[in-house]
């Protein structure tokens, strides 16, 4: 199974992930936050690191499904393309494909706490980001929406792990490759 773990920055995803992985001993985070920047820094001419690092968090996803693990993928996606590509790679492995979105209390919140964590990070325009958010979810009806409790951790673990032991639960059944 891979488990999409969607929101805007700070909102937990990636301490979601890890706390998850970390009481599943199956499960591996593959974070494609770190593959930029490792690829960053193997770009000697200044190219954009982006799509070489989605390649390798895809072969990464690929092969950890091969070799029997669940996968959890903790990262803002802003289009239903970027989703889908994960999605694919997902059930061409054989593997169920959940979508969560990890729903911040405030835009203004989300902002702070992206501040507070680093405070030399590039300054995001959070307004479109949640436009476009939104609007993948929209065309993903299947996404899992949760609240993410702030600080709380414990309690949107509960929260994912409830959602996911639903009877409707995607992870019951594969859903076709788009």
């Amino acid at each position: 199974m891979v488990i999409l773990i969607t929101g805007l920055p700070a909102a937990g995803k990636s301490t979601l992930a890890r706390r998850y992985a970390r009481e599943h001993p199956n499960a591996r985070v593959v974070e494609l936050d770190e593959l930029v920047a490792v690829k960053a820094r193997e770009l000697e001419n200044g190219d954009d690191p982006w799509p070489t690092a989605r390649d390798a968090m895809l072969d990464a996803v690929r092969s950890l499904l091969r070799a029997g693990h669940d996968v959890l993928v903790p990262q803002f996606f802003g289009t239903v393309d970027e989703v889908r590509e994960l999605e694919t790679a997902s059930v061409d492995a054989g593997a169920a494909f959940v979508e969560v979105v990890l729903r911040s209390a405030s835009i203004n919140q989300a902002a702070r706490r992206h501040r507070e964590r680093d405070a030399t990070a590039v300054e995001l325009d959070f307004a479109a980001m949640v436009q476009q958010l939104e609007r993948v979810v929209r065309a993903r009806p299947e996404t899992i929406a949760i609240d993410s409790i702030n600080g709380d951790v414990d309690g949107t673990l509960a929260a994912l792990l409830a959602a996911l032991d639903t009877p409707a639960n995607p992870t019951m059944r594969r859903r076709p490759a788009p």
